[in-house]
């Protein structure tokens, strides 16, 4: 995570639009701790893990379907980006973030670890680097 925060530093600077209220960082840190990443982990680890595990693939194949829905949800935020080269990046660590997060929800058999990684990670992203 430090990795990214180096390269966000690295990156001429974009001036923000205007300053952050505690209002909208309060809502900010609801939204990416809660609904989204609550949501993603229900509907990919939850419940796409869930029918998955079901089939006869081998479990890389399941991370690898899951990695890659992961990515397509990574993909919608990207008319919105000011940084391409961050977003990759964020892209990169989002794929890493799927593999591990999909192991512990194999390893463990709950959703917990796997909720607590993606809210960690996304609280790192959103209050840390500059987008």
């Amino acid at each position: 995570g430090f990795h990214m925060w180096l390269v966000a530093r690295s990156l001429p600077a974009i001036p923000a639009p205007h300053q952050v209220s505690a209002a909208e960082l309060a809502w900010l840190i609801c939204y990416v701790c809660g609904l989204r990443v609550a949501g993603e982990e229900l509907l990919l680890r939850g419940l796409g893990y869930h029918l998955l595990s079901k089939s006869a693939e081998s479990l890389p194949a399941i991370i690898a379907r899951i990695t890659t829905l992961n990515l397509i949800l990574g993909l919608i935020p990207l008319a919105a980006t000011r940084r391409p080269s961050l977003w990759l990046l964020g892209l990169a660590y989002l794929a890493a973030l799927s593999v591990v997060a999909a192991l512990l929800r194999y390893r463990s058999g709950s959703l917990a670890p796997a909720l607590a990684c993606n809210a960690a990670y996304a609280l790192f992203i959103s209050a840390v680097l500059p987008w």
